[in-house]
């Protein structure tokens, strides 16, 4: 009798590695082949609370899609309990948009976690008006914002990515700005912590230069002057109607 030869499996795309890596899911063999199995995580798959509390950006601020997440301070804002997105699965890719389909997960993790997100400021207008008892303050801010210095990143490699170091100081640095009455407020803006290549397109200069965008960030600086806030953004998206 012929040997018959063993059977082998081609590799996986890394998409579906990007999703199978660690516990997140499975990849199947025989009639079902290439198809995923997500077994469910104990931090992903928690069940979001039913009612936020009226004090929590979910209950203040509307996204009908999020276009940014500074993960980093997120974590830190939201505390133990946003550990799980320090997953090496989330934190060893150069950019988000790296993390394939797993980042609708990470999506809806930031979905659940803002009701815990509690805003000092729930009046929009409040980064326009108040003073130096602003800084270090958690607000809400939206409106039509200009863009300046915000990098092409449309033929960015993964070195690009890596080497990415944005410039330190303020006015050099990725913004959005938007100048009302004698304030302006300046948000920064970190490309790798853009969710999708539609986002990237709202923030580009090089688009058209305005992006309706709201948000909910942490003032970091009011000028002696009171004439400009700078704000370190946490989340941002496009505002609901």
């Amino acid at each position: 009798m012929a040997h018959k030869p063993e059977a082998t499996s081609s590799p996986s795309p890394p998409i579906v590695n990007n999703i199978i890596h660690g516990n997140v899911g499975t990849l199947q063999t025989g009639a079902s082949a290439n198809a995923i199995v997500v077994r469910p995580d104990p931090f992903f798959d928690k069940p979001s609370e039913s009612q936020p509390p009226r004090d929590s950006a979910s209950h203040a601020l509307g996204i009908a899609t999020i276009d940014y997440v500074y993960l980093p301070r997120f974590v830190s804002a939201i505390g133990p309990d946003a550990s799980g997105l320090a997953d090496p699965r989330i934190t060893d890719v150069s950019h988000l948009r790296d993390l394939g389909l797993f980042l609708a997960r990470v999506l809806l993790t930031v979905e659940r976690l803002l009701p815990q997100l509690r805003v000092d400021e729930t009046m929009r207008d409040a980064v326009f008006t108040k003073g130096d008892e602003l800084r270090g303050k958690t607000v809400l801010f939206e409106g039509q914002f200009r863009t300046k210095n915000m990098p092409d990143v449309s033929t960015w490699e993964d070195r690009d990515w890596r080497s990415w170091n944005p410039s330190q100081h303020a006015e050099k640095a990725p913004h959005i700005y938007l100048r009302k009455g004698l304030r302006t407020v300046r948000i920064m803006v970190d490309p790798r912590y853009l969710t999708t290549t539609s986002a990237h397109a709202r923030f580009l200069s090089a688009s058209g230069g305005r992006a309706h965008v709201g948000g909910v960030g942490i003032v970091t600086s009011v000028s002696d002057a009171g004439d400009l806030a700078v704000i370190t953004p946490l989340v941002m998206g496009v505002p609901t109607p």
